[in-house]
């Protein structure tokens, strides 16, 4: 019998990038040329792979200013996010840098004030890729999805490339998202996260024990102190992969009890 699953994927993205045109494509394998301004439309599809079922839900956002209240209920509902630029517009792909900043700030605000461990999966969709006339580089692209944990495909709902593919990767994190933190909530070691330090004056350092992760950050006090980087390892990134996912479960175990001391 096959594992179902159910995710609220959130198209987001300034206007004219082709948000809806990905989402008609994928939905109902049809290319919508004209334009007219979104408010939000859902649309949902079941698609299978790896002896797995699973149903998106996917919300199709506004990308004009005049709706950009909404963008926090689109966020707090989203299970994954696809952040939709065209590649012939500059404008867009930094204004899909400022839309993961707010996934950030948002999801932090949902969690206590503390940057989450594990943010949502998030891919970056280079979208008409078909056009002559591209000016962002993909290096570029890259390079940011780099530094921030997220998926890179270039689309061309026109033409349909890459649509179903986006969907795909980023189901398939979400499941693996979901497994993970199973895994982790299932584990009876869990409870050694309370041992955290929590209302202690500073400044704490992290040392090799430690994997660079999210750990410290989210379960230490923010008042670290300097690092002697020969020595010491320090949060630099989140974990992303289902390896430094799978390391950093492992780490946390024993992060309570010596990866984390009050410098002297």
């Amino acid at each position: 019998m096959s594992q179902s699953y159910h995710f609220k994927i959130v198209l987001l993205g300034p206007a004219f990038v082709g948000k809806s045109a990905i989402a008609f494509r994928f939905t109902k394998n049809t290319f919508i040329s004209g334009y007219e301004p979104t408010i939000e439309q859902t649309f949902n599809k079941t698609i299978e792979f790896d002896g797995k079922q699973v149903r998106l839900d996917v919300y199709d956002t506004a990308g004009s200013e005049q709706f950009r209240t909404l963008l926090e209920l689109y966020i707090k509902e989203g299970d994954g996010f696809i952040l939709v630029y065209a590649v012939d517009d500059n404008a867009s792909f930094n204004g899909i840098k400022c839309i993961y900043n707010d996934i950030v700030n948002i999801t932090t605000s949902m969690n206590d004030g503390v940057v989450p461990l594990t943010l949502p999966p998030i891919l970056i969709a280079g979208n008409k890729c078909d056009l002559d006339d591209k000016v962002v580089k993909n290096e570029e692209v890259q390079e940011f999805c780099n530094t921030h944990g997220c998926d890179f495909l270039e689309t061309s709902a026109k033409r349909n490339e890459n649509i179903d593919q986006i969907f795909a990767l980023l189901a398939r994190r979400l499941v693996e998202q979901q497994g993970n933190l199973q895994k982790k909530n299932n584990c009876p070691m869990q409870r050694n996260l309370e041992r955290w330090p929590q209302n202690v004056a500073g400044p704490y350092y992290v040392d090799k024990k430690c994997i660079d992760c999210g750990n410290c950050r989210r379960h230490a006090p923010n008042n670290f102190g300097r690092i002697n980087s020969e020595i010491h390892s320090y949060v630099k990134k989140q974990p992303t992969t289902p390896e430094e996912i799978e390391s950093c479960n492992k780490a946390i175990l024993c992060c309570p009890v010596h990866a984390i001391h009050k410098q002297e």
